[in-house]
């Protein structure tokens, strides 16, 4: 496991900890948390702001990369004595699907929406409708105030079967949530260090360019103790 600071730079390898827990979710929120001792290198690399980045031996890309979202200091008499401990967790990038809503017309301000039409079709193959909504909710084909600063969504896929849904201000994670289990594609927001980004990932299931991308399972869990 390494750490990342704001700006996604990697700024050092986080080798010692007293617990960690991954839960890795196909296509939805993964969340991570972890406890290390503080005062010490690893507690200075989990500064607020930063996040993660966790591989796997043998693979060149990450497998689970996230934000940190809380972070606690935090003292006992029992089992965090003397300098204490350092608490962190957070979800994984995939959760920036999950701050945005399917507007019905994407080229309007949200206080103009209801100029639009009361919803929208969406239709094609499904990576490639699942990469236009993420293009126009926060990549570069979104309106400048909601654009995510280092994220980029790449290419468009041509993946997955055929897409004919109706959008009306849904929770976008949500609906792509639907679109992966029914019409065989899967993504995932991953941080890639060399590019300082973070980068999306889709393809077919079951044919994932990377792995992680299209796990066995839609939940895998893993429970690291102390190293």
């Amino acid at each position: 496991m390494e750490a990342r600071d704001k700006d996604l730079n990697r700024i050092g390898e986080i080798g010692t900890w007293i617990k960690m827990d991954l839960v890795i979710r196909y296509c939805q929120q993964g969340t991570w948390r972890i406890l290390v001792r503080d005062r010490t290198p690893q507690a200075q690399l989990l500064q607020r702001g930063g996040g993660i980045i966790v591989w796997q031996d043998g693979v060149d890309f990450p497998i689970f990369t996230g934000q940190i979202e809380f972070f606690q200091r935090y003292w006992t008499v029992e089992q965090h004595t003397g300098a204490g401990s350092v608490f962190a967790s957070g979800k994984c990038d995939n959760k920036l699907a999950y701050g945005r809503l399917a507007f019905p017309d994407p080229s309007k301000p949200v206080g103009q929406q209801y100029q639009a039409k009361d919803s929208r079709g969406a239709s094609g193959p499904a990576g490639q409708a699942l990469w236009w909504e993420l293009d126009h909710a926060i990549g570069s084909k979104a309106l400048a105030d909601r654009q995510v600063t280092g994220v980029d969504v790449g290419a468009n896929p041509l993946v997955g079967d055929a897409v004919a849904d109706s959008l009306r201000f849904d929770v976008l994670g949500t609906k792509l949530e639907e679109w992966c289990k029914a019409k065989n594609v899967g993504y995932r927001f991953v941080h890639d260090p060399d590019r300082k980004r973070i980068v999306l990932d889709s393809s077919h299931r079951g044919t994932g360019a990377r792995p992680c991308a299209s796990p066995p399972s839609w939940e895998t869990c893993a429970s690291t103790p102390g190293r």
